[in-house]
């Protein structure tokens, strides 16, 4: 099985990446974002055997992290046809991503992925997977001349769970931070 640690949106931001999700599958049939709970990434999927380990893991992450701010300074794209809000840097969340990593490795003997580490581009995903290259096209072009300012609390993580190739990832676990 594989997991993958992510930062929760507080309900207010939810609403709007939603929104925003919804208003590209009505004007350009981009779907395929609509089947994960909007997030970013903390941990990118990796495979494990002890759930149970995981599951420890994660809930002592959430008791040790404060909670913390995240800013977005609007909408771009990854050249692979992936659209997405941008997360402006931030030290807070790499800190922790990298903190991640190294308790990863530590623990579950996981290198990291090709995409983690100093300069992972956090990111909160609005189409991606069942959007062509001329789609792709036509969405940056709609997107391009509005100006989205967002900043959140992040408040909750979660543990997002595929327990074979076969399913589908799915939102396993939440946990509110304490640290």
């Amino acid at each position: 099985m594989q997991v993958a640690f992510v930062g929760l949106l507080d309900a207010s931001t939810y609403n709007y990446v939603r929104d925003l999700q919804v208003k590209m599958y009505g004007l350009f049939d981009a779907k395929e974002a609509l089947r994960l709970e909007p997030h970013f990434t903390l941990k990118y999927k990796f495979d494990t055997d002890d759930l149970t380990a995981a599951r420890r893991y994660f809930d002592e992450l959430a008791d040790r992290t404060k909670p913390f701010e995240v800013t977005v300074n609007g909408i771009d794209t990854f050249e692979n046809n992936i659209v997405f809000l941008d997360i402006a840097k931030n030290p807070i969340i790499t800190n922790l991503h990298l903190k991640i990593l190294a308790d990863v490795d530590k623990r579950f003997s996981v290198a990291p992925s090709e995409f983690e580490g100093k300069e992972l581009h956090f990111h909160i995903t609005l189409a991606y997977k069942d959007i062509d290259d001329k789609t792709f096209k036509k969405i940056k072009e709609y997107f391009e001349t509005q100006v989205i300012r967002l900043q959140f609390p992040v408040q909750q993580i979660g543990m997002y769970l595929l327990p074979n190739p076969e399913d589908q990832w799915f939102l396993y676990r939440t946990s509110t931070l304490k640290g």
